[in-house]
């Protein structure tokens, strides 16, 4: 995204509508090196995903149990 002119600072509902319009560009090119790059960071640095494929090999192993429930209120940990 290109910065302000002439030092101007760009005002941030134009910097979001301005990256916005970008994604939308740039999606249409399979593995474009920015959105690979976030993807990667938000399953490798985000997300815990070993941890998250050994609770689900553990799920699927019958080692751990899955019961939904149905509350009044949302859990303050969800």
């Amino acid at each position: 995204l290109l910065p302000g002119q002439r030092g101007k600072r760009t005002p941030f509902w134009l910097q979001r509508l301005r990256a916005k319009d970008l994604l939308q560009l740039v999606r249409r090119f399979e593995d474009f090196p920015i959105v690979a790059e976030t993807y990667r960071d938000c399953l490798e640095e985000v997300m815990d995903w070993p941890n998250l494929e050994r609770i689900l090999r553990r799920i699927q192993a019958g080692e751990i149990q899955v019961t939904a429930v149905e509350t009044l209120t949302p859990s303050p940990v969800a």
